[in-house]
């Protein structure tokens, strides 16, 4: 799980797909790249979930803002999606 701090969930609403090093309140550095995690507001708010990579600076990639598992039939239905469009 990271949180964001204050005031830096704006562009994940507003629908970016990155969080950016800076943005985070509390990313552990001895995550292994690609550890799946829930996504925070400051003030515990799930805004979604991605993967980190806490040696980048562009910290976490968000798969999802619902509070979905991030899974085989996740990625199954996001294929499905994508080849009926």
């Amino acid at each position: 799980m990271i949180h964001l701090k204050p005031r830096r969930e704006r562009p994940l609403l507003l629908g970016h797909p990155w969080i950016f090093s800076g943005a985070i309140a509390d990313l552990d550095p001895h995550l292994e790249p690609g550890t799946l995690v829930a996504i925070h507001s400051a003030q515990g708010e799930l805004l979604g979930r991605g993967y980190v990579n806490p040696r980048c600076a562009i910290a976490a990639r968000v798969l999802t803002r619902a509070d979905e598992p991030i899974d085989a039939a996740f990625f199954q239905r996001r294929v499905a999606a994508a080849l009926a469009e």
